[in-house]
């Protein structure tokens, strides 16, 4: 029953670009993948069963594995710059624990997703985040740093709204967008959700510069829209494995959703954080400009005495 149901689920990812039941297979499909492998055991030296289930198994994990060889960002160096997103969940009785535990460490920045009125009056006037943005909207969102805004807006979406700032890491102007993007529970919601990342895709890439990107996507590494999204927008994954985020009771073994993405920018592989009370998990790491090569370095010390800008 469970080889079957897994087979199943396979088959559904394989249609996850032409509707909704075919997207949520696709989230799930390297668990359906895993689940065939007792069977496979089992019964897998009689030829038609074999060969079955081996080639559902390679069409199962073919898009997870194809999304694990994509370009990464650069391991960043140094103290960097601590980064904390959070989704606590907009039905969380115990809220106020939440944004605490996704603010132990005090990060730097830190957005919190799903926010409400209540946890605006809450954190509005801690001293360790003198800097804020705050969406109002039911399922709002919010980004609190430690450093000055030289730019921020809230744009307005058909779902939830998002953040744009730009903060200054070591004299460079940096965007920063802080997303929750639509739910795809529906056919209609996941064509929305692409027109969201279409949105941020197109911010990302509007002047080149450097770009940190964080909060609630809605989309695993496997879905169709993602390797548009990163090609579009040019920005990178952590190095390293990243944690499931949701749904939070499964811990480790869920799906990833939530995602700290960096375009021209270096970042330490990510921790996840326990959210009391959240269906999710949040995610930890830090952020700096990445070293410059060693040609860069070299090209540098052949023009003594020139000032050469920084390489984002």
């Amino acid at each position: 029953m469970i080889a079957a149901s897994g087979a199943l689920v396979i088959v559904g990812s394989l249609t996850a670009g032409l509707w909704y039941p075919g997207q949520l297979c696709r989230h799930w499909s390297a668990h359906a993948t895993l689940s065939l492998l007792p069977a496979l055991l089992c019964f897998g030296r009689r030829p038609m069963i074999g060969v079955g289930m081996l080639t559902a198994m390679v069409a199962g994990a073919w898009p997870w594995l194809s999304a694990a060889h994509d370009d990464r960002a650069p391991r960043q160096a140094g103290q960097g710059l601590s980064v904390v997103t959070a989704n606590i969940y907009s039905k969380n009785p115990t809220r106020a624990a939440a944004v605490e535990q996704a603010s132990t460490d005090a990060p730097e920045l830190l957005c919190l997703v799903e926010t409400t009125g209540i946890d605006r009056q809450d954190v509005l006037a801690d001293p360790r985040w003198p800097h804020q943005i705050w969406a109002k909207q039911v399922s709002g969102i919010s980004l609190l740093s430690t450093k000055p805004f030289a730019f921020e807006k809230i744009h307005p979406n058909n779902g939830n709204p998002f953040i744009e700032a730009v903060i200054t890491l070591d004299g460079v102007a940096v965007r920063v967008l802080a997303v929750h993007a639509a739910s795809p529970r529906s056919q209609r919601e996941i064509i929305e959700r692409n027109r969201e990342l279409t949105r941020y895709a197109t911010l990302i890439d509007q002047d080149g510069m450097p770009a940190l990107v964080l909060g609630d996507f809605n989309i695993t590494v496997a879905d169709p829209a993602w390797p548009i999204f990163c090609r579009r927008s040019g920005v990178r994954r952590p190095p390293g494995h990243e944690p499931a985020t949701w749904p939070s009771v499964l811990g480790p073994f869920g799906i990833t959703i939530d995602h700290i993405l960096a375009r021209d920018l270096a970042l330490d592989p990510v921790v996840a954080i326990s959210l009391v009370g959240s269906d999710h998990r949040g995610l930890a790491t830090r952020v700096a400009l990445p070293r410059p090569t060693a040609p860069e370095q070299t090209a540098r010390a052949e023009i003594p005495g020139v000032d050469t800008p920084r390489v984002p």
